[in-house]
């Protein structure tokens, strides 16, 4: 006789669908209606030990922390340094075959959590962000303009007299 624990988590499953069958056709002949439709509900809510886990480890590797989380700067303009600084760290540590592809990401994302800093009234945390960040973009001559341009963004209003910055918000 064989046991269904030691064919794998297939056979797991085969032979607890096989035993809840036994148990179903063991209640209606019995005429237990209540426990029937109890126990199959239970059922449906019970998981192996092993789905469990995957769960829990899916839980953890995509948390929030593991996320760049955008929201507006109403309240603490600090976080969008804090993401911005660990998307970078992201890209860095990323495979050499995606991180070319990875870097292209970062220019828009710095412009527009510029931009949207200042539409906010962040003004401080904003030009800090600003400054901490542009020289790893004005070695290239178009990023280079548009880092310009954005050093002349002082206010909500300034957003809309350039153009080129209109269009990172």
């Amino acid at each position: 006789m064989f046991s269904c624990y030691s064919w794998g988590r297939k056979m797991k499953r085969v032979c607890s669908d096989d035993i809840s069958t036994v148990v179903v056709s063991y209640l209606k002949k019995r005429q237990y209606t209540d426990n029937e439709a109890s126990f199959k509900k239970e059922m449906k809510q019970s998981q192996f030990v092993t789905d469990m886990a995957n769960d829990v480890t899916m839980a953890v590797e995509t948390c929030v922390t593991n996320t760049i989380s955008y929201t507006t700067c109403d309240h603490d303009p600090d976080i969008y340094d804090v993401q911005y600084s660990r998307f970078h760290t992201f890209v860095d540590e990323a495979l050499e075959d995606y991180k070319p592809y990875l870097q292209k990401l970062l220019y828009p994302l710095f412009a527009h959590i510029y931009i949207e800093m200042i539409c906010q009234g962040h003004k401080a945390s904003g030009n800090d962000f600003l400054y901490k960040y542009k020289d790893q973009f004005i070695h290239v001559e178009e990023q280079n303009q548009l880092i310009d341009n954005l050093c002349g963004v002082i206010q909500k209003n300034d957003i809309l007299c350039k153009p080129i910055v209109k269009c990172f918000r």
